[in-house]
């Protein structure tokens, strides 16, 4: 019995040191691949290539003093040419690596991009900006310039418009006084002289029948004559005020047409002011002008008391009868 329980716990000894040699094992190989892994390899780094960029400095190519040739001196302001400067310098081989070049020197010039220049955007959207607010001032100033002709092209149609008006109320007004009598004056008078026309032959006494020289003929002949008037009428602020007196208004000049005077009256009727108004005249002559100034200032209307003061216009008409 003790021989078969020795021989058992011997093999369990034995199964038990085959699992931890395993187990140690594996351990280590773990532990070899994980150390392989973590160590990164160095890349390999290209041998420097140099380039030959000319100028002087130390890279220049060291004199021979001793290889000189000739024993004649070089002239003054002659420099004799060195022949070891002939030979081509060697040229380094090209590696397969990637080459990393030198960078150029940087240029000692200022930068343009730091000179406003025609390709400056900043400059260029000035430039726009400042033509754009140049034609808008422009096109403004065109329009209100078109804007004030257009005003003072209204402006005159307006007085245009507004002189034929009064003209054509003018000429109904005369149309109708005319026809049916003047409801704002009193009608025109005037006086005319005539001369005689050519008298008839008178004859012979005795003479008879058409003989001139007869017996018993009789004269004949006939006559003409023409002559001046002056209507007048009295409109605007004055048409409903009542005329208390006129002046005798007696016309002994062969002018005609129509002189339209502007008249301010007071409270009690009198005339304060009386001028000559183009609007409703047809001539300017100075005589007329005088004329009518004159009997405008005689008119007399009738008292107003609650009216400081009216004003209209009295136009006389200069006709030939």
């Amino acid at each position: 019995m003790s021989t078969i329980s020795s021989s058992r716990h011997s093999d369990e000894d034995r199964l038990k040191a085959a699992v931890i040699s395993v187990l140690l094992h594996l351990l280590l190989l773990l532990l070899l691949i994980f150390l392989q892994i973590g160590v990164k390899t160095p890349p390999k780094t290209p041998p420097p290539i140099l380039i030959d960029w000319g100028g002087g400095g130390s890279k220049a190519a060291p004199g021979l003093p001793d290889r000189g040739q000739g024993s004649t001196p070089a002239p003054q302001g002659q420099q004799m040419e060195d022949p070891s400067s002939k030979t081509p310098a060697e040229k380094p081989t090209p590696q397969p690596a990637p080459q990393k070049t030198s960078p150029p020197p940087r240029s000692t010039t200022p930068s343009a991009s730091k000179t406003p220049t025609s390709a400056d955007p900043d400059a260029a959207a000035l430039r726009r900006a400042q033509e754009d607010a140049r034609r808008k001032q422009q096109e403004d100033e065109r329009r209100r310039k078109q804007e004030e002709a257009d005003r003072q092209a209204a402006e005159q149609r307006r007085i245009a418009e507004e002189q034929e008006r009064q003209r054509r109320e003018k000429e109904e007004l005369e149309r109708k006084r005319g026809q049916f009598g003047s409801a704002f004056g009193k009608p025109g008078s005037g006086t005319g002289q005539g001369n005689t026309g050519q008298p008839g032959n008178q004859g012979q006494p005795g003479g008879t029948g058409n003989n001139p020289f007869g017996t018993g003929g009789e004269g004949g002949g006939s006559g003409g004559g023409s002559g001046t008037g002056v209507g007048e009428s009295i409109g605007g602020g004055l048409s409903g005020r009542r005329v208390v007196s006129r002046p005798r208004m007696v016309d002994d000049t062969p002018n005609t047409g129509r002189v339209a005077i502007r008249v301010c009256v007071d409270a009690d009727g009198i005339v304060t002011s009386a001028t000559y108004t183009q609007v409703g005249s047809t001539t300017t002559d100075g005589v007329l002008r005088s004329k009518a100034i004159e009997w405008a200032r005689q008119y007399r209307f009738a008292a107003a008391p609650d009216v400081s003061e009216q004003c209209g216009t009295i136009t006389f008409d200069f006709r030939v009868k």
